[in-house]
């Protein structure tokens, strides 16, 4: 494995939508794709804020997860938004994730294969 936690361990603390961010994400680099699972991580992301499924509290292992895991994240911004989400700010990891799009978009980082 690439991470020392495995993504899907962290996923199943954090539930469906949240979980998603978390391994579109972590994947982003390593399957080529980074602005489009930059771009689906936001969505999760946007709906998990907006349906009212985000957890109240991070889970203590599952932010322990997260920061261990934000450590291996090669995409630009990725780290950033792993820190936030394991902090419980979705409103500021919604914004890391926002400019790691612009990023991407704009050429400054790896964009789509």
């Amino acid at each position: 494995s690439r991470y020392p936690i495995e993504p899907i361990v962290i996923c199943r603390w954090l539930g469906f939508d949240l979980g998603n961010v978390v391994k579109y994400l972590a994947r982003a680099h390593y399957k080529g794709r980074e602005l489009e699972d930059c771009q689906k991580a936001l969505w999760y992301l946007e709906d998990t804020m907006q349906s009212g499924a985000a957890p109240e509290a991070i889970p203590h292992q599952a932010a322990k997860g997260l920061k261990l895991l934000a450590r291996h994240c090669e995409t630009p911004g990725a780290e950033d938004a792993l820190d936030l989400i394991a902090a419980g700010d979705l409103i500021h990891a919604h914004a890391a994730v926002k400019m790691a799009i612009e990023k991407l978009e704009a050429g400054n980082g790896r964009t789509q294969k």
